[in-house]
């Protein structure tokens, strides 16, 4: 089911973003719950993102890159699975222009996504 969510892996905290199946306006509210949440909470975050089956609007972009604005002094980290084709293209854009460091990491499945972020606090 797509959504917001917290997950812990190998002891560490990781913001969930799933996407998978959802509406522009359904992205940009969950990624405004983790917004919300990352802004709250003001701590060290990573975060997985999960786009299989999703597409990522104009709409959808320019909320990503205002949280990014916000948020990217608390980012360790960020993975995003589900980026095939054209998605990948878009992606290496948005890191390009808006990421710190080096943005989003591609992966193909969920767990090497997660294994990379846990890599990334140790």
């Amino acid at each position: 089911m797509s959504g917001f969510s917290k997950i812990n892996y190998k002891g560490k905290e990781i913001i969930y973003l799933d996407y998978r199946g959802a509406s522009e306006e359904q992205m940009i509210e969950y990624l405004c719950a983790a917004e919300e949440t990352i802004l709250e909470e003001q701590k060290p975050f990573m975060t997985l993102t999960n786009i299989y089956d999703a597409y990522a609007t104009k709409g959808y972009l320019s909320r990503a890159q205002e949280l990014g604005r916000k948020t990217q002094h608390l980012s360790i980290a960020g993975a995003i699975v589900g980026v095939t084709g054209g998605k990948l293209v878009l992606l290496k854009v948005f890191n390009r222009m808006f990421a710190k460091g080096e943005g989003l990491k591609p992966f193909d499945t969920e767990e090497e996504a997660l294994d990379y972020l846990v890599s990334q606090c140790s």
